[in-house]
């Protein structure tokens, strides 16, 4: 009994002292997430953690995504166990930074881990030279190189290149076996770019952010017109043009560009509207909803100075439009003024979105 007692007593003890421990509030954040290679540039890292109440806190900095000394290395005579550090990164590729802390004290301790925080991105004078001087062949194998290097896989710069020779290729009317599905390459190359792209280095280059933006608009033009007109049709309750089979088709093809669209923007909402809007027409109400769980708190949060570019805008015009028409349809009032006020701070400019806008949805004002 005694024995028994005693064990029950150390195990409540054991959980009182893990279920009582502080929980530190770990945080921190850098001066520079975006550094170009051979700059020689370094990330300060200022400490954000709540201070405990009492006792010494105990911190320990760690990056994951290289090897120390080689790729990466503590600056400015700073080291692990400082505070706040300086870090240098010499190597082209995506650092997390991890900030643990831990106090005798309290007991307490905390960790936090951004993932991919510091993205080094390489120049390429080379590629942007073999552009100037309109040799796109040669700059589609220089920059198809070095995104076959291993060292260099998650830099997205080579893969714009990539993209924009082909698509250059392309637009000349070349027609070179060898680069017959040069759009269709243009695409993919452009979509691997932005998925690399976690820190914003496409958008800090002017040049290649309009290129992708010209690109987009491309894309767009080129996939979604005969669609939509076929769409338009129907949701307008044109009798005449009513084909279930062909509205069907291109629905699916609409969602299935909405869904490829998304991989080559930063910028979702348009491409989420479009794709809820083709899946409500599909009968596939629960993809649409799954959408919609993180897509109103999207628009919810939605500032009118954040930067949309003409293709995302496009995007989102046609998005809004279909969604709130079926919307309409099915007597979601609600949900559709909600979209249109927020989509309206973009788009009271285009002229057939206002007309839209005033004359199916009056109710709104």
């Amino acid at each position: 009994m005694i024995k028994t007692t005693l064990s029950f007593f150390f195990i409540f003890t054991l959980f009182i002292n893990v279920f009582s421990q502080e929980v530190i509030d770990v945080d921190f954040e850098t001066n520079l997430n975006l550094i170009y290679e051979n700059n020689e540039n370094v990330a300060e890292f200022s400490n954000k953690t709540k201070e405990s109440a009492e006792g010494k806190d105990i911190f320990k900095w760690s990056v994951s995504g290289g090897e120390e000394g080689k790729n990466w290395k503590f600056s400015n005579g700073s080291a692990a166990a400082d505070k706040d550090v300086s870090i240098q990164f010499i190597s082209v590729g995506n650092y997390s930074i991890s900030l643990s802390c831990k106090n005798k004290t309290t007991k307490g301790k905390g960790k936090m881990k951004k993932k991919n925080f510091i993205s080094v991105v390489g120049k390429y004078p080379k590629l942007a030279q073999l552009y100037v001087e309109d040799n796109h062949k040669k700059l589609v194998k220089s920059a198809e190189k070095y995104t076959l290097n291993e060292k260099l896989k998650s830099d997205p710069i080579p893969y714009v290149w990539f993209s924009r020779g082909l698509y250059k290729i392309y637009t000349s009317g070349d027609n070179d076996a060898a680069f017959q599905n040069a759009f269709n390459d243009s695409y993919g190359a452009l979509s691997k770019a932005i998925k690399a792209d976690v820190n914003g280095a496409i958008q800090n280059d002017t040049e290649l952010d309009n290129y992708v933006n010209t690109f987009k608009l491309e894309y767009i033009q080129s996939n979604i017109d005969a669609h939509i007109e076929i769409i338009n049709a129907e949701l307008q309750n044109d009798k005449k043009s009513q084909n279930k089979t062909k509205m069907d088709k291109s629905l699916s093809k609409l969602n299935g560009f909405a869904k490829k669209y998304l991989k080559i923007s930063n910028n979702k909402i348009g491409g989420q509207l479009l794709q809820m809007a083709t899946f409500y027409q599909l009968k596939n109400s629960q993809s649409a909803k799954e959408i919609w769980k993180t897509l109103e708190g999207d628009l919810k949060s939605l500032e009118y100075n954040e930067d949309y570019s003409e293709a995302d805008l496009l995007m989102m015009k046609y998005g809004s439009m279909f969604l709130c028409r079926y919307w309409k349809s099915v007597n979601n009032v609600e949900n559709s003024c909600f979209v249109l006020k927020k989509t309206n701070e973009f788009l009271s400019d285009e002229e057939d979105f206002f007309d839209f806008y005033v004359e199916e949805f009056d109710a709104c004002e």
